[in-house]
């Protein structure tokens, strides 16, 4: 999760075999209030986003063609953009990383992960 500026404020290390909305619902939220979470097509649950909205804090994920919860033109095309912010933050975090992480055991390699990420932060704070 990043701020508006694209900076890194919450992450978690899982197996990619967990589903993201799995993973999100494990976040501590502790944001602003106003705050808007934009994400994409993975993590329309409704019943979060109710939930979140009731500590006003936004779920808004881009929606499927099918959804129950449409957008106008106009929502649609701000998520677009938002959710472009975000992509370029991974690959940019992802650019900064070797292919390869060599630890000795998981504890080592979050902390590599976590300094490549605070490493990203540094060099684009503004």
């Amino acid at each position: 999760m990043t701020n508006e500026k694209g900076l890194p404020v919450e992450y978690k290390i899982l197996p990619g075999s967990i589903a993201d909305i799995t993973a999100f619902k494990d976040f501590n939220f502790d944001l602003p209030k106003n705050s808007i979470i934009y994400a994409d097509r993975a993590y329309n649950d409704y019943v979060l986003e109710d939930v979140l909205s009731d500590v006003d804090i936004y779920l808004s994920p881009m929606r499927r063609k099918n959804s129950k919860r449409s957008k106008n033109k106009s929502q649609e095309f701000i998520d677009h953009i938002k959710r472009k912010l975000i992509e370029t933050v991974g690959s940019s975090i992802n650019r900064l990383m070797p292919k390869s992480i060599h630890s000795v055991n998981s504890r080592c390699f979050e902390l590599k992960i976590l300094l490549f990420l605070m490493g990203y932060t540094f060099l684009n704070m503004k």
